[in-house]
C-alpha cells in the first residue's frame, strides 16, 4: 500500500507539472524517473523491472533497460 501511495503522488506531480516543469518548480532537482518507473512496474507485475546485463563477469558492464517498455509505463499516466 506504501508503494501505491507513493506511485500515485508521483503521477500526481508528473500530471501537474510535467518532467521538465518539475525541474523548475522543484528548484532544480530532477524528477525521480527511474525510480518511479521501477515503482510503477513492480506494483503491476510483482516483480523488478526487467535489465539485461551484458558481460556481467567482466570489468565492464552493460547494464541495459527498453526505453520502450519504459515509455510504456509513462503514457499510462496520460491515457
Amino acid at each position: 500500500q506504501f508503494i501505491t501511495e507513493v506511485v500515485h503522488s508521483l503521477e500526481a506531480l508528473l500530471k501537474e507539472h510535467g518532467i521538465i516543469g518539475y525541474r523548475k518548480q522543484w528548484c532544480a532537482q530532477d524528477f525521480p524517473i527511474s525510480s518511479y518507473l521501477q515503482l510503477k512496474y513492480y506494483l503491476l507485475h510483482k516483480s523488478s523491472f526487467p535489465v539485461e546485463i551484458n558481460n556481467p563477469d567482466e570489468w565492464i558492464e552493460k547494464i541495459e533497460s527498453k526505453l520502450n517498455e519504459e515509455l510504456e509505463l509513462i503514457n499510462k499516466i496520460i491515457l
